[in-house]
């Protein structure tokens, strides 16, 4: 499958048209790139990164290694957060924080869903922000998300209020990074991997200091890693939070947790 989409990406023909045309030769150019693009994938190098983007909720996001590359699990939270803020009863426009935004996906495929929308994409990494900021004007959504560059809420006036907050935070255990896959132990930034200790660090951050960015009946919606569901749980219920609601994944495995504000 990846050599099918280097040599769409080469020829320009669709990937799925490629039986179709097995007869046409590639040009010296051609064969010299496709050569050169087959060569880095077998570096291990991501395919997300030779392409150049990625495909999120049909939005095209341009990846680099100043940011994770957004997965398919990512958009099933996106999916959730759009479900939710459809149902929400607001008297005015909603707000959404995205919480560690990376290329801005969540953020975009929010904006892109709901009109009326506007969000705040916070991230520690400059670079991040940066590569954020060219996937927002691509998208044309740069007017309606507003980019700004902290560790944790640390740079977010104490005033701000949302309706939702999403998070894709890292959790990945520090220690388990150099067992990763090596298109993502080398290529993903470890900022965007590195969870701490025990990979729970973000979303401590998030259950003390979350209620306070969020509307009275707001909400929290997060991502998080296999066999995490009970420790983030067990976290949010420390800090006064009322039991979460699970949701899965596409593979049927426990991913994403939302919780409430409003409830006791």
């Amino acid at each position: 499958m990846d050599v099918e989409w280097l040599l769409e990406h080469v020829t320009a023909i669709r990937r799925l048209e490629l039986p179709l045309n097995y007869s046409r030769e590639l040009n010296e150019p051609e064969w010299s790139l496709y050569l050169e693009l087959i060569q880095r994938r077998g570096r291990r190098e991501p395919l997300q990164h030779i392409l150049g983007s990625v495909n999120f909720l049909g939005h095209d996001i341009q990846v680099s290694k100043s940011a994770l590359i957004p997965r398919p699990e990512t958009e099933r939270l996106a999916e959730l957060a759009i479900e939710r803020l459809r149902a929400l009863d607001s008297d005015g426009p909603l707000r959404v924080l995205d919480f560690g935004t990376g290329t801005a996906c969540l953020a975009i495929a929010l904006v892109k869903a709901l009109p009326d929308l506007a969000a705040t994409a916070l991230d520690i990494s400059a670079s991040a922000l940066d590569l954020a900021r060219t996937n927002l004007i691509a998208n044309d959504v740069s007017e309606r998300v507003e980019l700004v560059e902290s560790d944790g809420f640390t740079n977010l006036a104490a005033e701000r209020q949302f309706d939702l907050v999403v998070s894709n935070p890292p959790y990945i255990p520090r220690a388990d990074i150099r067992e990763l896959q090596q298109e993502v132990k080398d290529f993903d930034p470890h900022l965007a991997l590195d969870g701490g200790q025990d990979g729970l660090n973000f979303y401590r951050d998030l259950a003390a200091q979350g209620k306070r960015y969020i509307v009275p009946e707001g909400g929290l919606m997060l991502e998080f890693g296999d066999g995490q569901t009970e420790a983030i749980q067990a976290i949010f219920n420390q800090a006064g939070w009322a039991q979460g609601t699970s949701h899965h994944d596409l593979c049927d495995r426990s991913r994403f947790l939302e919780f409430w504000a409003g409830n006791p």
